[in-house]
């Protein structure tokens, strides 16, 4: 039986949170994947210890590990990230401002300024 999923969608959030415990440093991503079919579902996945390199409205392909756990007499459904990979960067809209080479904010000084 494989436990292991595969979607492909827009990430939508990021997240990141670190810690430290006895075995060290930890880092947990979280991402929120939107799936491009007729519901547009949005899939949060978290990766654990990975170093993902990953920006808003980035298309990725990903895999997961899916389980779940009890709590309160309540199960949860969890998807940890295994693998992801950047299949489309995100699109930049519009062009960057070009750098002025005139200080912004300065016109004609005042000669009445008290200082």
């Amino acid at each position: 039986m494989n436990n292991k999923v595969e979607l492909t969608g827009t990430v939508i959030n990021y997240s990141e949170k670190t810690g430290e415990s006895a075995k060290g440093t930890w880092k947990r991503q979280n991402i929120v994947v939107r799936t491009p079919n007729e519901f547009k579902n949005e899939i949060p996945v978290g990766f654990f210890n990975k170093d993902l390199d990953v920006k808003l409205g980035d298309e990725v392909t990903l895999t997961a590990f899916v389980g779940g756990r009890k709590y309160e007499d309540r199960w949860y459904l969890d998807l940890d990230g295994d693998t992801l990979a950047v299949v489309s960067p995100a699109k930049v809209k519009g062009k960057a401002p070009e750098p002025t080479t005139q200080p912004v904010g300065l016109g004609e000084v005042d000669e009445q300024l008290p200082f």
